[in-house]
């Protein structure tokens, strides 16, 4: 994360954006998906709005540390997206 750190505060969001979609190759989960897409404003259509689909609607529901890790906020946005599916 912190190359996401460094290309954000040089302003290189091409290459912050390309580093992010190979990141996201690599497997990393869609609760970090949406931490990341979140914390370094990176709403990649490519990873970060399928992450937010899966929690959606996903049988299980968003666990307490899940929560604090995403951000309450996120976190209740979800569970009301969850509610309307």
């Amino acid at each position: 994360t912190s190359v996401f750190k460094s290309f954000t505060a040089w302003g290189f969001r091409g290459v912050r954006t390309a580093t992010g979609d190979a990141l996201m190759a690599l497997g990393v989960s869609a609760i970090d998906k949406v931490v990341l897409g979140w914390k370094y404003d990176i709403q990649s259509r490519a990873w970060f709005l399928p992450a937010l689909n899966q929690l959606a609607r996903r049988a299980g529901p968003i666990g307490f540390e899940e929560a604090i890790h995403m951000g309450f906020d996120t976190a209740l946005k979800l569970a009301s997206a969850r509610e309307r599916l």
